[in-house]
């Protein structure tokens, strides 16, 4: 018997043990990491799952508070309307509805918020119909804050110092409304029609309003800075004293428009119609463009402005067909001047000549 040869045998039997040993060492370990992955993936979405139906009982539940909330309101809205005796609302009653509302609209949705206002400006008690008389139902102050308006029709409703930030009322029709003092920063009125609207002292920073309506809007001393105005209507408007720094003004229609002391440095006047607007004191600084603008008649044009506006002005207006530059020749005298004597339309080069016969004179 050959014992060396039974002794390598041994030695490899031993040896492939030990591997079957550690291989089986090794797919139980991998077993169990796989395992344990599994049952740690399994608890995670029995954890996502066991939070979902919370959060969608949570929700069902702030619905259930919110409609409950609503029916009170209405119950309370509508006790106090039948009290009122001889068609007179007090004020008392004004100042309940007052607390009542913006009490629900603090735990209403944007949505929903836009079905409260509908529902009352449905029923006349937002709106005080151009009878001089306020309101049922003020909504002045009220939170508004991402409430969603659009296309909806508001005309001579009371948003007074309503906080209206990142509002979006698209389209909506907002004729005569009452928006003094209201902040509308980031508000979306993209196309909105407020024609006749008051929003005076009203904070409309950023807002976002290409093409909206502002015909005859009084907007003196607001914030309008970074607005974007692209092609709005700002005919006959009241811009004395706002801030119109960063605005984008580009095509905007700004005719007889009052804009003295306000400031546009900074502003987008590229394609922008300003004829008859009056610019005393405007600042009309590091404009970013003024390509295309039409100044034809502006009054009140200092001579530091002139200037620096003639050394950039390009282009023609694409609706008047008028050159940017010649537009420039022709202005109203500064107020307070009797050079040319009052008249309008009177070609710049003569109105400083006369200036200078004065000065030579005097």
């Amino acid at each position: 018997m050959n014992w060396i040869a039974l002794g390598a045998i041994a030695e490899i039997a031993g040896a492939v043990g030990s591997i079957s040993i550690a291989a089986v060492a090794v797919y139980v370990g991998i077993r169990q990491w796989v395992d344990g992955k599994r049952i740690s993936i399994e608890q995670r979405q029995l954890t996502e799952e066991i939070e979902r139906k919370s959060e969608a009982a949570k929700q069902e539940q702030d619905r259930i508070i919110r409609a409950q909330s609503l029916d009170s309101y209405f119950d309370g809205i509508s006790t106090l309307l039948l009290r009122d005796e001889d068609g007179i609302f007090t004020d008392t009653a004004r100042s309940l509805t007052k607390g009542r509302t913006d009490a629900i609209l603090k735990i209403l949705k944007a949505d929903e918020k836009r079905n409260l206002v509908a529902l009352l400006y449905g029923s006349g008690l937002i709106s005080s119909n151009g009878s001089g008389e306020p309101p049922m139902v003020a909504l002045s102050g009220s939170d508004l804050s991402e409430v969603e308006l659009n296309g909806t029709s508001l005309p001579h409703a009371g948003f007074g110092m309503a906080n209206l930030r990142g509002a979006s009322i698209k389209e909506a029709d907002l004729d005569g409304v009452d928006l003094r003092g209201a902040d509308l920063r980031g508000a979306d009125l993209t196309e909105a029609d407020l024609t006749g609207s008051d929003l005076s002292q009203a904070n409309l920073q950023g807002v976002i309003a290409p093409e909206s309506v502002l015909s005859g809007v009084d907007l003196s001393n607001t914030d309008l800075s970074a607005a974007d105005l692209r092609g709005a209507n700002l005919s006959g408007s009241d811009l004395s004293s706002t801030n119109l720094s960063g605005t984008n003004l580009h095509g905007a229609d700004l005719r007889n428009a009052k804009l003295e002391n306000a400031n546009l440095s900074g502003a987008n006047l590229r394609y922008a119609n300003l004829g008859g607007a009056a610019l005393q004191g405007a600042q009309l600084t590091n404009l970013i463009s003024i390509e295309g603008a039409d100044f034809t008649d502006v009054s009140a044009l200092s001579d530091e402005a002139y200037e620096y506006l003639n050394s950039i002005a390009s282009g023609s207006h694409p609706s008047t067909f008028r050159q940017t530059a010649q537009t420039l020749k022709y202005r109203a005298a500064p107020l307070g001047q009797h050079c040319p004597l009052g008249t309008r339309d009177v070609q710049y080069s003569r109105y400083l000549f006369c200036r200078i016969m004065e000065k030579t004179n005097s």
